[in-house]
C-alpha cells in the first residue's frame, strides 16, 4: 500500500487527466520545443524535446493497454457465459458441489476488484514487496586470502581481458590468465632474490598492470606489500624503508631516479615492468592451484613447496603507512581478511560484472583505489584501464577508448570535470549557459520528486564526451561539495559518495549514487560494519566508532597506539565526528 493506491475512475475523468490526456499534452509540449531549438538553445532544447515526446509515447501506450478494460469497469455489466464450466459443475455430486461456489453471474466485478482483490493486495502481496525493499543486503561468501582470489579470477576468467593500458597507438592487453602466470613469475623472481614468507617489499610507481602484477607476486611468495606514493620524496622513503625492515624494493624507473642515492644498498631494486614480466613459474605454482581446483595429482615436493607459501586469512597482506614525514610512521597492518572482507561488502552494493570496464586514475598506494579500483572489479571480472599519462586529455581517451562503465575518483576529480564542461558550455554563449543550468536544475528536480533521470537524453553530448557508457561513479577520500554533487546529479551522472579510514580498509559506509541522492550525506554502514556514535551532543553529534572484518590487525610494531584506537570490544575509533539520520 506503501507504493500503490487503487481507485476507480469514470471513462470521463480517465480521458481528462490519464494517459490519454498526458500524452497528448506531452505532444504539444515536445512540438513547441523543437520550433524553440534553434540557435544557442538548441543542443538543449531538441534533446528535451525528443524525451518529452518519448514519454508522451509512453504514456499513449499505458492508455491503450488500460483502454482495454474500460468496457468492463466503466461501460457495461457484463455476465459471462460459462456453458462448458457449467457442464462439468453440474456432473459433480452434491457433497462435491457444496465444496465449490460456482456462481460467476453473482460477481460484481467492480466490487471485487475493490472490496477482495485491493485488499488481498494490501494484506499478502504490498508487504512482501516493502520488505524485498528494505531488507538489508547481507555480504557475500568471501575469499579466504587475495592469493586464492586471482587464482579463482584466472580459471573463471582465463584468456578474457583484465587489465590494459592507454598505449600511443591503441590499449594493450593482458588477459586474467596472463596476470596470474606472471605474478607467479614475479615471486620467483623476488624469491630468487632472496624473498622469504613474511617479509617486506616495498612497492611504488605510477599506475600501470605492472604494479597489479608485482602486487600479487609479492602475495603469491607469501610476503607483504609495503606500497609507497609514486611521488614520494628521497628522504621519506628511506624513513618508511626502516620502519618497514623491506629489503626489496619495486619500482619504476622515476622513483628509482629520485630516491636510490637516499636509500644506498639497504635495498635491492627491481623494475616492476621487468619483475612483472613473463617468464618462468615456480615449481609449487601448479600446487596452489591444483588445491583450489582440488586435485590430488600434485608431487611432494611441489606440494611442500606450496604449503611453505601458503598465506592465511589473518596474514597481512598489506602494511600501509598514514605517515613518513615524522621519525616514527604509523603503519596500518591490514590483512587478506580484512581486504577479502571489503570486497565482499562491496559487491552488492556496486554489482559490477564481466562487461564493465573500470579506469583506474588514483593512484594504487591509496587503499581506495586499490581495493576499490583494482581488487573488487577483479573479484567481479572486470577489465581495467590504466592511462599512460594523467591528464585530461588522455583522461578523455581513456574513457572513449576503453568504453569505460566505472571509475573511481576524490572530489578534485570530479570537480576538474566540473570544470571543464562548465567551459565548454560557457563558450557557446551566454544564453546557452543560462538553458544548461535551468534543464540540469529540471532534471535534478524530476529526480528528487519523481525518481526520474532524463540526463542521458538531455545531455547526450556530454555523456558521450565522458565516453558514452558510465553507469558507476564512486567519490571518497574527502567531502564533495555540494555544488559537484548537484551538476553531476543533474546531468545524469550519479556519484556515490562514501566513508572511510585506512584503518578500515577503507570504507566504513556508503551512500548509492541515483536521481534521489542527497548531497553531504555518506550512506549506510556496508554489509558487515556496525556503526555507532560514541557520546553525541545535544545534536547527535559525537564520535564515530566501527566494527566489523575489515578493521585492521593493528598498527605495526606499536601496541600502544594500537590499543588506543582499538578498545576491548572491537571498536575503531575513528576520530571523526558525525551523526546518525
Amino acid at each position: 500500500q506503501a507504493h500503490f493506491e487503487g481507485a476507480l475512475l469514470t471513462e470521463k475523468q480517465f480521458n481528462s487527466y490519464g494517459p490519454p490526456a498526458v500524452s497528448k499534452a506531452s505532444a504539444g509540449l515536445s512540438g513547441l520545443l523543437k520550433r524553440a531549438g534553434v540557435g544557442p538553445a538548441a543542443p538543449i532544447l531538441k534533446p528535451l524535446a525528443k524525451v518529452v515526446g518519448s514519454f508522451g509515447s509512453q504514456q499513449e501506450k499505458v492508455g491503450s493497454v488500460l483502454g482495454q478494460f474500460m468496457p468492463f469497469v466503466c461501460r457495461y455489466h457484463y455476465i459471462f457465459r460459462c456453458d462448458n464450466t457449467r457442464a462439468a459443475y453440474a456432473r459433480l455430486s452434491e457433497e462435491e458441489q457444496a465444496l465449490v461456489f460456482w456462481e460467476p453471474e453473482k460477481i460484481d466485478w467492480r466490487e471485487w476488484f475493490m472490496e477482495v482483490h485491493m485488499p488481498g493486495l494490501e494484506k499478502h502481496v504490498f508487504p512482501l514487496i516493502d520488505e524485498r525493499i528494505k531488507k538489508e543486503r547481507p555480504a557475500p561468501r568471501r575469499h579466504e586470502t587475495l592469493t586464492e582470489l586471482l587464482l579463482e579470477m584466472a580459471q573463471r576468467h582465463d584468456l578474457a581481458v583484465a587489465l590494459q593500458r592507454t598505449e600511443e597507438h591503441g590499449l594493450s592487453r593482458l588477459s586474467f590468465r596472463e596476470w596470474r602466470d606472471r605474478a607467479f613469475a614475479c615471486a620467483a623472481r623476488l624469491e630468487a632474490h632472496g624473498l622469504q614468507k613474511g617479509d617486506r617489499v616495498l612497492l611504488a610507481g605510477a599506475n600501470h598492470p605492472a604494479w597489479s602484477i608485482s602486487f600479487f607476486g609479492i602475495l603469491l611468495a607469501g610476503a607483504t606489500v609495503v606500497p609507497l606514493d609514486a611521488n614520494v620524496e628521497a628522504q621519506i622513503a628511506a624513513n618508511l624503508q626502516r620502519a618497514s625492515g623491506a629489503r626489496i624494493f619495486i619500482s619504476d624507473l622515476e622513483v628509482k631516479d629520485r630516491c636510490a642515492a637516499e636509500l644506498g644498498d639497504s635495498v635491492a631494486w627491481l623494475r616492476y615492468e621487468d619483475v612483472a614480466a613473463a617468464g618462468e613459474l615456480p615449481m609449487w605454482a601448479h600446487a596452489l592451484e591444483s588445491a583450489m581446483a582440488r586435485e590430488a595429482s600434485v608431487e611432494p615436493a611441489e606440494q611442500a613447496a606450496a604449503d611453505a607459501r601458503r598465506v592465511t586469512p589473518d596474514d597481512v597482506a598489506c602494511l600501509i603507512y598514514t605517515s613518513g614525514t615524522t621519525g616514527s610512521p604509523k603503519g596500518v597492518m591490514l590483512t587478506h581478511q580484512n581486504l577479502t572482507a571489503l570486497v565482499a561488502s562491496l559487491a552488492p552494493l556496486f554489482p559490477l560484472g564481466k562487461r564493465d570496464r573500470v579506469l583506474s586514475v588514483l593512484p594504487l598506494h591509496h587503499t581506495f583505489e586499490l581495493t576499490c579500483g583494482m581488487l573488487l572489479p577483479l573479484s567481479r571480472g572486470c577489465r581495467i584501464v590504466y592511462l599512460d599519462e594523467l591528464n585530461a586529455e588522455r583522461l578523455e581517451v581513456g574513457l572513449n577508448e576503453g568504453r569505460i562503465t566505472a571509475m573511481v575518483g576524490v572530489p578534485a576529480l570530479w570537480e576538474m570535470l566540473e570544470r571543464r564542461m562548465l567551459s565548454k558550455v560557457a563558450e557557446r554563449g551566454a544564453l546557452a549557459s543560462r538553458v544548461f543550468d535551468v534543464a540540469v536544475e529540471v532534471n535534478r528536480s524530476l529526480g528528487k520528486s519523481l525518481g526520474l533521470d532524463t540526463g542521458r537524453l538531455l545531455f547526450g553530448p556530454v555523456h558521450q564526451g565522458l565516453g558514452g557508457h558510465l553507469r558507476y561513479l564512486v567519490s571518497g577520500g574527502a567531502a564533495l561539495p555540494e555544488s559537484t554533487h548537484k551538476l553531476f546529479s543533474g546531468l545524469g551522472l550519479h556519484l556515490a559518495e562514501g566513508y572511510g579510514l585506512t584503518e578500515a580498509s577503507p570504507v566504513l559506509t556508503v551512500a548509492q549514487g541515483g536521481p534521489k541522492a542527497k548531497a553531504g550525506h555518506v550512506g549506510k554502514p556496508i554489509p558487515g560494519v556496525e556503526i555507532r556514535i560514541h557520546e553525541p551532543n545535544a545534536e547527535g553529534v559525537g564520535e564515530v566508532f566501527a566494527k566489523g572484518p575489515n578493521v585492521m590487525l593493528g598498527y605495526a610494531d606499536d601496541e600502544a597506539a594500537t590499543t588506543q584506537v582499538i578498545d576491548s570490544d572491537g571498536w575503531l575509533h575513528t576520530g571523526d565526528l558525525g551523526k546518525l539520520d
